[in-house]
């Protein structure tokens, strides 16, 4: 039975293989400019095309946290800084949809749903302020939640709303701090980007080739991991327990995308690579679907290319 247990172990710890991923209708997915490339943790990864009147230079902004629908936002031809409403792209249905209330927000940087149903965004240069921003997409209304003079670019902006609406984070690639919208008090500061999880229990922070994971009421450090070669993007599954990122691998360098996905898992502590992402992820629009709304016929379509696996 020990030699069993050894082989086992050490079976996992050089192939990299996680013995449990546990299950989860989440899968993680990337943005191509056209439609998203699904990447499931165990399976071959297929493609979903977006609507034909989809905006060819749309940017991803996000995905909802139901995993049913993504958010684009298309810049402007003409105008630096620039950039239409939000439109959802709804899934099930393969349609679009503008969102009303987000109109002359500028570039909208981060979209978090609230557990009201309203949209708190992050944006920079609408209106010459940096700021966040509760919309109502029934009334096509929305608040400001906090906002600053875009100065001198808004680089060290907001760029995300806790899922709560009562806090912020604010920060570039390097540093980062939290505050409380209602008095201004710096909760948090640091290096590194952050982010916070959909049930605003946690926030996980990269930095220095590790991901820190705070406790969301107390700040205080929790976990740490190893995560080297990553660009500090994290994107959290929709029931917070996993954490998705795009890495490089060096065996990617001899092919034109140079980053492959991989995941945390929080609970147990696992970091594997999804292998059929490698060498497929040309930059960080990236996200999590839920698989129920795509059909059998859909999962079997293949990604528009497939680059050598070196």
């Amino acid at each position: 039975m020990r030699v069993l247990i050894v082989v086992v172990w050490l079976f996992f710890a050089q192939t990299g293989a996680v013995p449990s991923r546990g299950l989860s209708r989440f899968e993680a997915a990337h943005y191509d400019g056209d439609g998203i490339t699904v990447f499931p943790l165990g399976g071959k990864e297929f493609s979903v095309q977006f609507p034909r009147n989809a905006p060819a230079t749309a940017n991803l902004i996000g995905f909802a946290s139901s995993g049913r629908s993504a958010y684009l936002q298309e810049p402007s031809a003409t105008l630096l800084h620039r950039s239409g409403e939000l439109i959802q792209v709804e899934f099930s249905t393969s349609r679009l949809f503008p969102v009303p209330g987000s109109g002359g927000l500028g570039e909208i940087i981060s979209v978090t749903n609230s557990a009201s149903g309203n949209l708190l965004v992050a944006a920079a240069y609408g209106q010459g302020v940096c700021g966040a921003y509760e919309i109502d997409a029934i009334n096509g209304t929305r608040r400001s939640i906090l906002t600053v003079p875009a100065q001198p670019d808004c680089k060290f902006g907001v760029k995300q709303v806790e899922p709560g609406g009562k806090r912020v984070l604010i920060g570039d690639f390097l540093n980062f701090k939290v505050v409380d919208v209602l008095t201004g008090a710096v909760e948090l500061s640091g290096t590194g980007r952050g982010t916070w999880s959909p049930d605003g229990k946690w926030l996980a922070v990269a930095r220095k080739g590790e991901i820190v994971l705070f406790d969301g009421g107390t700040y205080a450090v929790r976990r740490r991991f190893r995560a080297s070669s990553i660009d500090g993007h994290l994107v959290w599954s929709p029931e917070s327990r996993r954490i998705l990122f795009a890495q490089q691998e060096p065996r990617c360098l001899l092919s034109d995308d140079s980053e492959s996905l991989a995941v945390l898992d929080v609970d147990a502590g696992n970091k594997w690579v999804i292998s059929s992402s490698h060498c497929m992820v040309t930059n960080s629009q990236i996200g999590w679907v839920d698989m129920s709304v795509f059909s059998p016929t859909e999962r079997t379509l293949p990604p528009k290319r497939r680059l050598p696996y070196h």
